[in-house]
């Protein structure tokens, strides 16, 4: 929400009572950074040490901290409510079938600000993904920023489904979190390469499990599951009943659990919030 603010941690207060309360300080007593942001809904912050930051004097005697090595820059697309997905035929959004690799890879890379996708410039490249397919663009910067990751043959095997747990790794990255261990939040992913991230997720409110208190992380993620998911991740909620003008969907009733996540997704609009917070189409398109 381009709400970006950094704290600094140290031990010095200068100037009490001032407007320069622990922000103008002796640069030998400075201990850290954490940086923190506001991602959908969320609060989101990271600590970054001393010896993990460039400091240097300005002509002018004040700090320019940097952080050294600093990483691509990712930044999701919270403003815009631009459709995001496709149905899959006309009529037919086929809401309980899967997602391919690929597939998912481009639904996260169109969720990224313009200005995001414009700094990646570090490609990935592998055996199975050729230049000239629809989502190479797609999955080599978003593996070569770190948020896809391939196979040990060198392989990505773009039309394999994409599972639960692979689907929400890249959605905790997207949303600067990591992988929170600990206490699991679900009956079945003790065992689960995926489970810090099952648990960040949940912890960041952008994935459930179900009534039964499993998540199924190897299970393929559904059409309408991914939808939700994504929704979620960029703060966006859809209308509870039907909106004149809307891309509807046969398979896709008033009645369904998924109907207001799926209108979301594929329908682009413009909006404002009321004063609870919901969010009220305005235009299409």
């Amino acid at each position: 929400g381009g709400e970006y603010y950094v704290v600094s941690n140290c031990t010095a207060v200068s100037n009490i009572g001032g407007a320069y309360d622990n922000t103008h300080i002796p640069i030998n007593e400075i201990r850290g950074i954490t940086a923190c942001a506001i991602s959908g809904y969320s609060r989101v912050e990271s600590f970054i040490p001393l010896d993990e930051l460039e400091i240097e004097l300005d002509r002018d005697g004040s700090a320019v901290i940097t952080v050294a090595g600093a990483g691509p820059f990712l930044e999701l697309e919270t403003q815009e409510h631009f459709a995001y997905m496709n149905g899959r035929s006309s009529g037919v959004f086929d809401p309980d079938s899967g997602i391919t690799r690929a597939e998912a890879a481009a639904i996260f890379y169109r969720c990224l600000t313009s200005s995001s996708r414009g700094s990646l410039t570090e490609q990935r490249t592998f055996s199975d993904v050729y230049p000239g397919s629809w989502y190479y663009e797609a999955v080599t910067v978003m593996a070569g920023a770190g948020v896809l990751n391939g196979y040990g043959d060198g392989s990505f095997r773009p039309n394999a489904g994409i599972t639960r747990a692979e689907f929400v790794t890249i959605a905790v990255r997207l949303a600067g979190g990591e992988g929170s261990y600990g206490v699991n939040l679900f009956s079945d992913i003790s065992a689960s390469w995926a489970r810090g991230y099952i648990n960040a997720a949940a912890r960041l409110g952008i994935a459930g499990g179900y009534e039964d208190g499993t998540f199924r992380p190897d299970k393929g993620i559904t059409r309408a599951e991914a939808a939700k998911l994504v929704n979620a991740l960029l703060g966006r909620s859809g209308p509870v009943s039907a909106v004149a003008g809307t891309l509807t969907w046969d398979d896709v009733p008033v009645s369904a659990w998924y109907f207001s996540e799926v209108q979301e997704a594929t329908n682009a609009h413009s909006y404002f919030r009321d004063e609870d917070g919901e969010e009220i189409w305005m235009r299409l398109g």
